[in-house]
């Protein structure tokens, strides 16, 4: 399927990754804690976020990358821009966790 032409992800490839998490069925406290502490969680994810995601999924195809966050947010995502600044908290963690696991 095709990319929206304004979707960050057309354009740039991701990167390898080492192991593909889950997202929990349950949040555990720590998330919920993380989450508390985080500034409109529910709001879209910082420049620095989008920018760190790019970098830890480069070399990966647009379709890969999607389907990594995917299985880590537990959710159907088409888009970067579809992921919350929490959501995106939670992928960045998953793919640093799995990059120093290789």
């Amino acid at each position: 399927h095709a990319a929206p032409a304004d979707d960050p992800w057309a354009s740039e490839p991701a990167g390898a990754v080492a192991a593909e998490g889950t997202a929990p069925a349950h949040p555990s406290a720590a998330d919920v804690s993380r989450r508390s502490r985080l500034e409109n969680p529910d709001g879209p994810p910082t420049e620095a976020q989008t920018r760190m995601l790019g970098a830890l999924l480069k070399g990966q195809t647009r379709d890969q990358a999607l389907a990594v966050v995917t299985s880590i947010v537990g959710r159907d995502v088409q888009s970067r821009k579809d992921l919350t600044k929490y959501e995106t908290s939670l992928v960045l963690d998953a793919l640093k966790a799995a990059e120093q696991a290789s």
